[in-house]
C-alpha cells in the first residue's frame, strides 16, 4: 500500500462549459484515486488561495500559507492536509 491523496483542479471556469478533455481528465482522476482519496479545486489552486496573478504563483501561495492560521485557511486545503495526514499514518501490512 502505497499512501497518496490526488489533489488536482477542475479547471472549470464560470458558464463557461468544460471540454470534453477536461470532463473525461477529471472523471478519470477521481475514479483512480477514489471517493475518499481526492481533492479537487473549483476552479483551480489559485482561486481557492485568492491568487489572481500568474507571475511567482509558487512564491505567493507559500506566502500565503505561511502567513495564515488554520481556522483562516480555506477548508479544501485542510480537507488536503487531513487526507495526508491519514494516508501517512502506518497500518498493519496488508497482502492481498
Amino acid at each position: 500500500h502505497v499512501p497518496y491523496v490526488a489533489v488536482f483542479d477542475s479547471d472549470v471556469r464560470g458558464s463557461t462549459k468544460p471540454s470534453p478533455d477536461v470532463i473525461e481528465l477529471n472523471r478519470r482522476l477521481r475514479k483512480a484515486a477514489g471517493p475518499e482519496r481526492y481533492v479537487e479545486f473549483n476552479p483551480d489552486f489559485e482561486g481557492i488561495l485568492g491568487i489572481s496573478s500568474r507571475n511567482n504563483k509558487p512564491q505567493r501561495a507559500l506566502a500565503a500559507l505561511r502567513s495564515a492560521r488554520r481556522r483562516d485557511l480555506p477548508t479544501l486545503l485542510v480537507r488536503v492536509v487531513e487526507l495526508t495526514m491519514e494516508a501517512a499514518r502506518p497500518t498493519a501490512p496488508s497482502y492481498s
